[in-house]
């Protein structure tokens, strides 16, 4: 599994990259930016956004809401089981499986690190995505208001 972490982090290293400048631009224009994906670990953007430390009265470039949507084990299998998807289709599906679970507990494990900002895990409801859009909307909301209250106090 060491492996598997190392290039997995690799490849994050490389995503990040890719990415700063459109980061970049969208805090110094004052736009939205969703950056979403596999290959994204949250704790690695923390310097490029500009997030404050947890407990620093210092304020961020923007509003920042990282968090991790995660998959139970028995959905994901399933979801994986029946996708059209042709990379999960037999003896991949195992090894798949295995690599997108392990990932995923690497994640979760870290979502709270010493000095970073920390991400809400959301598992995802296959049964009503719905459901899983209210709660990431929620999520945002209320950080959008702990800064505004913050910022206010100021």
């Amino acid at each position: 599994m060491e492996d598997l972490i190392d290039e997995y982090q690799k490849e994050c290293e490389v995503v990040r990259k890719g990415v700063k400048s459109d980061i970049d631009k969208c805090l110094k224009d004052g736009k939205s930016l969703i950056i979403e994906g596999f290959h994204i670990d949250p704790r690695l953007y923390q310097r490029t956004i500009g997030a404050s430390e947890k407990g620093s009265n210092i304020s961020c470039s923007g509003i920042v809401v990282p968090f991790l949507l995660t998959l139970d084990e028995a959905d994901h299998r399933n979801f994986m089981t029946n996708s059209p998807d042709p990379r999960y289709r037999g003896d991949q599906n195992a090894v798949g499986f295995r690599n997108l679970q392990d990932v995923q507990k690497y994640l979760v494990a870290h979502s709270h690190e010493e000095g970073m900002l920390p991400f809400t895990e959301i598992r995802i409801n296959l049964h009503s995505f719905h459901d899983t859009l209210d709660y990431l909307h929620d999520v945002v909301l209320k950080r959008i208001e702990e800064v505004f209250v913050r910022n206010k106090s100021n």
